[in-house]
């Protein structure tokens, strides 16, 4: 259950809203909510003046902070729902591929940004379908965690930490192999044992010319350089 985070005792003091502060509350309105380690790394800043400026930010209007059981305290804008439990773990691990990616100088949609384009009325074709037959006119379809965008490719990242039962795994290679929106896709795995069961997934389903499978570190990837080696081809 997540419980609000106490606001600070004193007001920060001489706070003038800067292009850093917009172009950090748009990196926390992309990723849904983020920490103070996130964002200081992101944008090389200290913890502290990364704690200081997301702060003054929520003492300001523009985000909000909570804190989920022990976790760290993460911030998340007004028009967020407050963040959940269950989604913690699986949200730091790709916000943290995203930092490392952006850090590497590449273009990253996150599936909040893809999300707010379709309700705009843009989808932008990045979901796949789930199925080949449609249910009351509404086809099943699925959203990856996060697109790279390069200037010849837009390339699909999935970050695994947990077992999918074999039918969901199987279900969405199946839908890899079919669809043609993308070239390739990226699974980076938790564990060796969840690269192999994608692999085999991926190779049963006939997914396997577009789905390449990694491992990853704790925190999605331990460095920009192994997420650059993990987007080449299958």
């Amino acid at each position: 259950m997540a419980r609000a985070l106490a606001p600070p005792r004193k007001r920060l003091r001489g706070f003038r809203l800067t292009e850093r502060d917009r172009v950090i509350a748009g990196f926390v309105d992309r990723l849904g909510y983020v920490t103070a380690e996130q964002v200081a790394v992101r944008f090389g800043l200290s913890q502290r003046m990364s704690w200081r400026r997301l702060q003054a930010l929520g003492e300001n209007g523009l985000l909000r902070s909570a804190r989920l059981l022990d976790g760290p305290g993460v911030y998340y804008t007004p028009k967020t729902a407050k963040p959940k439990v269950r989604d913690l773990e699986h949200t730091m691990a790709v916000n943290w591929v995203v930092v490392r990616l952006e850090l590497g100088g590449l273009e990253v949609v996150t599936e909040r940004t893809m999300r707010q384009a379709e309700r705009a009325g843009h989808p932008g074709g990045w979901t796949i379908p789930m199925t080949c037959s449609y249910i009351l006119d509404h086809q099943r379809t699925h959203r990856p965690d996060l697109v790279v965008r390069t200037p010849g490719a837009r390339i699909p990242v999935e970050v695994e930490l947990t077992r999918k039962s074999r039918r969901r795994l199987k279900e969405l290679m199946g839908a890899w192999a079919r669809q043609s929106s993308y070239d390739q896709v990226v699974y980076l795995c938790a564990s060796e044992a969840l690269k192999d069961l994608v692999t085999e997934q991926a190779r049963t389903t006939g997914a396997d010319l577009v789905v390449k499978a990694a491992t990853c570190g704790p925190r999605g990837a331990d460095s920009a350089g192994e997420l650059l080696d993990a987007l080449g081809p299958p």
